[in-house]
């Protein structure tokens, strides 16, 4: 279908692109253009189609990617009704601000580029793959060792080694979404980091050389997937303490299944089948158009594959028989995020933004393509197995949350947090979250309130600590000092005491009020997943 085209004025800087657009390999704009009005003088004009790529530089250095014609509808102005009249832009200015004006300065737009993309066979499902081959680098979908009295290594552990079972219990890292195993937990080995040294010192007696990470894959592959990867490696009747951050808690919580005496009658075949039957999830109230039929197919063999895999876990785990003691959940989407759900490009221009200010450098680096063609495609998160899972109402969101017949001995301290306003570029991102994602609190990837849900455990079992503050985020629990030392607490305590811990309490109708969220959400504008 012949993509509409969009005149936009500004004026066209010559330079060539920023330091991502020069790096090698990666697409260079076709167009970079400082964005203005005719009334201020700018007189260029470019022509480009509605399905370009295009990235929004604000003034503050936050990122945003999306197509032209989205850009244009959102953010766009056209001064005259004119026939050929040109788009203006000026500044991401959110339909709602939280707190009056404050966070609204900086969203001014500094400057914007264009990549025009040709996909042919390139579908951002099979660049996925890819850009998770370039995430995990040299270090493919493994069980690794680490060592937590050295620097931070990834050690392959051999498919012939075994783990003994009889030597104390096994420490377990769980990465999350479009990360690895460095990449959420690296900075607690980071010799800057003094409370993450300390948690290191105070936790090497315990496990010796028992400490592992599991490099895994987080797009193309459901948290099925991965939990039955790892527990393959694990020796029967082991006891296993995992710490996870995000996504990578799903992960665990398919791991906590173990702890539930009656898996094996709850989780019956037809049991499976209903659970995976069909997409139960809120995708139309987040404004998702209903999936093409190659869309629908492919979602169907994805759960297809699910279900069987679900059945072949629950007979995994009745003869492994695990012990799941100590399980730290940090940020973790355990009902479900609204922003992995919807707009996938709003999605990663926030991650991207959130690993850099991290890490130092972007999330995709020479993933690019990657990120272009979600964009170009309009990508949608239920044909990405990894990201389906976290969509509220995905048939794991209802196995997780909506089966309380299965309740799990497993422990479980829940670490959460929530970015509080404050000042500069902190205050601003929250409000762009806001008003693109989220109605309550969030951490800029995953809504406070659900990073307490998950399998019901028993009395006492289950137990949270939340960080607030406006340097809180999703990528700062693991170096932010008070939420190092709860990790300790929560893998260090003894049997019985909560470690300053409160006791999870349970609500009930969250996916109702998480439909109802969103519907508010809608009134008078074009569907927005906010929760």
């Amino acid at each position: 279908m012949a993509q509409q085209l969009y005149k936009i004025r500004g004026t066209l800087d010559e330079k060539a692109g920023d330091a991502r657009s020069r790096q090698a390999g990666t697409p260079v704009p076709l167009y970079r253009l400082i964005p203005g009005a005719a009334r201020d003088g700018a007189s260029d004009e470019i022509e480009v189609s509605g399905d370009s790529v295009v990235r929004a530089e604000l003034d503050n250095g936050f990122v945003l990617w999306s197509r032209v014609d989205d850009l244009s509808r959102e953010y766009g102005a056209l001064p005259t009704r004119d026939a050929g009249s040109a788009w203006e832009f000026s500044r991401l200015a959110p339909r709602r601000a939280p707190g009056g004006e404050r966070g609204v300065v900086g969203l001014g737009i500094r400057v914007l580029e264009f990549f025009g993309i040709d996909l042919a066979e390139k579908s951002a499902r099979k660049l996925g793959v890819t850009f998770e081959q370039k995430i995990l680098g040299d270090h493919p979908p493994c069980l690794y060792r680490l060592d937590l009295t050295g620097k931070f290594q990834l050690t392959p552990l051999a498919k012939s080694e075994a783990i003994p079972a009889d030597q104390g219990p096994i420490l377990i890292f769980l990465h999350g979404t479009a990360s690895s195993t460095e990449g959420s937990f690296g900075k607690l080995w980071d010799p800057a980091n003094a409370e993450g040294g300390r948690l290191r010192q105070a936790l090497a007696p315990t496990y010796g050389k028992r400490v592992f990470g599991l490099e895994h894959r987080t797009l193309s592959e459901s948290p099925i997937a991965n939990a039955i990867e790892l527990i393959e490696r694990l020796p029967e009747q082991a006891e296993v303490h995992l710490v996870s951050h995000s996504r990578g808690g799903l992960v665990g919580e398919i791991i906590a299944l173990s702890g539930c005496a009656n898996l094996a009658e709850v989780l019956s075949e037809d049991k499976i089948q209903a659970l995976f039957a069909v997409d139960r999830s809120i995708a139309p109230q987040l404004g998702l158009a209903p999936l093409s039929d190659d869309e629908a197919k492919r979602h169907n063999e994805a759960y297809e594959a699910d279900r069987q895999r679900l059945s072949d876990l629950v007979k995994l785990l009745g003869k492994k028989k695990l012990r799941v003691s100590r399980f730290v959940r940090v940020a973790c989407p355990a009902r479900g995020t609204t922003l992995a759900s919807g707009r996938l490009d709003r999605w990663l221009s926030v991650l991207d933004y959130l690993v850099d200010a991290a890490t130092g450098h972007g999330l995709f680096g020479g993933g690019l393509d990657f990120l272009l063609a979600v964009v170009k495609e309009r990508t949608d998160p239920r044909t990405l197995p990894g990201v389906e899972a976290m969509i509220p109402g995905s048939a794991l969101t209802r196995l997780l949350n909506g089966t309380p017949e299965l309740v799990s001995t497993a422990d479980l301290s829940v670490i959460a947090g929530d970015i509080e306003a404050g000042d500069g570029l902190w205050n601003t991102l929250k409000v762009i979250a806001s008003d693109w994602f989220y109605r309550n609190e969030h951490d800029l990837v995953v809504d406070t309130g659900s990073m307490s849900g998950g399998l019901p455990r028993l009395a006492n079992a289950a137990r949270q600590r939340r960080d607030e503050g406006p340097k809180v985020n999703h990528f700062r629990y693991f170096t932010n000092e008070q939420s190092v030392r709860w990790l300790k607490d929560g893998l260090s305590r003894e049997d019985g005491d909560s470690a300053g811990f409160q006791p999870i309490v349970v609500t009930t109708a969250t996916t109702q009020r998480c439909r109802e969220a969103v519907a508010r959400s809608r009134s008078g504008l074009k569907p927005r997943p906010i929760v």
